[in-house]
């Protein structure tokens, strides 16, 4: 299964957990397997939710058996990983990979240990999280309506802008250049950067908390 270096999935409203494996396999908790296809076309596998499953649960199922959840591991090293969610939570880590995008329209975008040349995280309402992003070119994290955190280490050299256009805003950054460049970082050559291309970290969000914590 390292043959497929592509990801994409489209989501309704359920769970979905990506992480790096040896292979490809996909687990479906709470929910039947019925309700998604898995396309495998060239370099690429693609999960498609076919209907929403959480509507038909009430809220006894949701107490005894929690949500709707779909597991997907993903050999380590991918090309491309692009999800996209109508609602839900969305959680990827742990993979190497080109880029990674993940969008999210109502509920929960969040991307940890991961390593990349980009990575994009949006919610337009909910949040929009990373932690511990090691990229060599750009991390962009934002939301519409919600909370966008960046926490954990970064690559280094990097530079940092935290925006919030509405809301609460957590930049600091000059301090938390000072206190974090002093730790065992990976640097930019270590993972195919340079020092004299600094990765780009942009935490955004237009109406609510932008935030950081990099210790």
């Amino acid at each position: 299964m390292s043959d497929y270096q592509k990801f994409q999935a489209e989501i309704l409203d359920v769970k979905l957990t990506v992480e790096a494996a040896n292979t490809f396999t996909a687990d479906f908790i709470n929910c039947n397997a019925a309700d998604f296809a898995i396309e495998k076309v060239g370099d690429t596998i693609k999960l498609i939710q076919k209907k929403r499953v959480q509507i038909n649960r009430n809220w006894h199922t949701w107490i005894i058996e929690g949500m709707c959840e779909v597991k997907i591991t993903l050999p380590a090293s991918l090309e491309f990983c692009r999800i996209a969610a109508a609602s839900g939570i969305v959680i990827v880590q742990g993979l190497q990979l080109k880029q990674l995008e993940v969008e999210v329209s109502d509920g929960t975008a969040t991307a940890k240990d991961v390593q990349a040349d980009e990575v994009r995280l949006f919610c337009e309402d909910g949040i929009a999280n990373g932690k511990n992003i090691i990229v060599r070119k750009l991390c962009k994290i934002s939301t519409d309506n919600g909370v966008s955190k960046l926490s954990g280490k970064l690559n280094f050299p990097y530079e940092l802008s935290v925006v919030c256009e509405n809301g609460l805003m957590d930049s600091e950054e000059e301090e938390q250049r000072e206190l974090y460049a002093a730790d065992n970082l990976p640097d930019a050559a270590a993972i195919g950067g340079t020092a004299a291309s600094p990765a780009q970290y942009l935490v955004y969000c237009e109406n609510g908390i932008a935030t950081y914590n990099l210790i």
